[in-house]
């Protein structure tokens, strides 16, 4: 088989009449340039000729065969990896769960400690005021009992 490199190059003899060295190197450039893309051409067309006379001797039936398993294939693959994916997200869902349950009985607990200090500050309050109207009472009777002698 002829390659590009072969075309370019060729060598051929000078005589005094003959052709043109430089039309003819021109020629036999374009010509390799030609060829080199025929052969790019040709190696992409040869894997879709190999599988053309691969199926060739199969009917449609064992064409329709094949497509069929490979389209269940693909349909397993997918199912697979959207069973994957759906575990992932389950998983996810039930780490956000458990985080809001416990965030939950975290705020309860704040509230309940949040109440105690409330109620202790009210009773607080009511001993110091209770107090604080004691003092105001006996400084009263005091003051009338000084006013009396």
């Amino acid at each position: 088989m002829i390659k590009p490199s072969d075309i370019l190059e060729r060598e051929f003899n000078k005589t005094l009449r003959g052709y043109d060295p430089v039309e003819v190197r021109f020629f036999l450039e374009m010509l390799a340039d030609e060829f080199k893309k025929l052969e790019e051409k040709l190696q992409e067309l040869e894997p879709l000729e190999r599988k053309i006379e691969k199926n060739k001797n199969k009917n449609v039936e064992e064409i329709m065969k094949e497509a069929t398993e490979k389209a269940a294939r693909v349909v397993f693959d997918a199912e697979k990896v959207a069973a994957d994916a759906l575990n992932a997200a389950r998983k996810e869902k039930s780490k956000i769960e458990d985080s809001i349950i416990e965030l939950k009985h975290d705020r309860d607990k704040l509230v309940h400690a949040l109440k105690q200090v409330i109620n202790s500050q009210t009773n607080l309050i009511k001993i110091l005021d209770d107090g604080v109207n004691k003092f105001k009472k006996d400084e009263l009777n005091s003051d009338s009992s000084i006013q009396d002698a």
